[in-house]
């Protein structure tokens, strides 16, 4: 069912919650964004990080925080993964000696709790 609001030409649906989630469901990072901006519940770190929209909130977030470089941090292990996954051994292993040096160790630049 479809009603609309006066000048603002907005539209209103109203929709079945089965058909909904059929819909956002098949699309995990809109699903992701739905929930954080919508509904403000959580979601999986990974399904924040790959939609761009709810990247940019976290991000925005984590400056507020002073926390940027665990963002960095997250995009740092999830390319280590994509590379070690791949078979890429050596380059695996340069990611990784850099991942220790910026957010490891006791004296890394970024460190991470």
């Amino acid at each position: 069912r479809e009603a609309r609001a006066g000048l603002a030409g907005c539209t209103l649906l109203l929709l079945s919650r089965a058909w909904f989630f059929q819909v956002f469901d098949k699309g995990m990072s809109m699903l992701t964004e739905l929930h954080l901006k919508v509904f403000q519940r959580s979601s999986s770190l990974n399904a924040v990080l790959a939609n761009r929209h709810s990247r940019a909130i976290y991000s925005n977030y984590l400056k507020s925080q002073r926390q940027l470089h665990l963002l960095d941090f997250c995009t740092a292990v999830q390319r280590y993964g994509l590379v070690h996954k791949d078979g890429f051994v050596a380059l695996a292993r340069n990611l990784s000696d850099d991942l220790v040096l910026d957010f490891v160790r006791a004296d890394a630049p970024r460190r991470v709790p």
